[in-house]
Formats: C-alpha cells, structure tokens, sequence
C-alpha cells in the first residue's frame, strides 16, 4: 500500500489528458496516491480496495469539497461477488 506519495511518474505524466470533471475508476487504489491525484485535477473518482484501511486512510485525508466527488468502496474484486 502506498501512502503519502505522489502518483506514479506514468499517470503524472499523462493526466493532463484527462479532462477537467471526468469520471476517474481507480481500482486496487491503495492509500490513495491516484485516487488524490485525480481530485486535485476537479475530477470524480471512485477508489476500491480490498482493505478497509486502505479505504479509511484515503477518507480520513478528503475535505469535504473532494468529497463529494468521492466514492470509496472496500471489495475484493477477485473473490467475491460486488
């Protein structure tokens, strides 16, 4: 799990190309490095995880402009139905 990082060198990069209230799916989202990322950019972001922590640590760092644009599941997306 990723915590307190900046994204990835590859998302940074290419981003920009993601217009302005898009509507971002960030699957496996961890700590929530891209989940951030993409909020910062005034996009709608959906993050899963299998880990509640994962989940609960992303909120914990949301105001409450992001999040309105934020949904944030817990599922396993290997094992179990969702």
């Amino acid at each position: 799990m990723h915590g307190g990082e900046s994204a990835s060198p590859w998302v940074a990069r290419w981003s920009h190309l993601t217009p302005e209230h898009a509507r971002v799916l960030d699957l496996a989202c961890g700590a929530g490095r891209h989940t951030l990322h993409f909020l910062k950019q005034n996009c709608h972001v959906v993050g899963v995880d299998i880990a509640q922590t994962a989940v609960d640590l992303i909120a914990s760092q949301l105001n409450t402009e992001q999040a309105t644009r934020c949904k944030l599941l817990c599922a396993d997306l290997e094992n179990k139905p969702w």
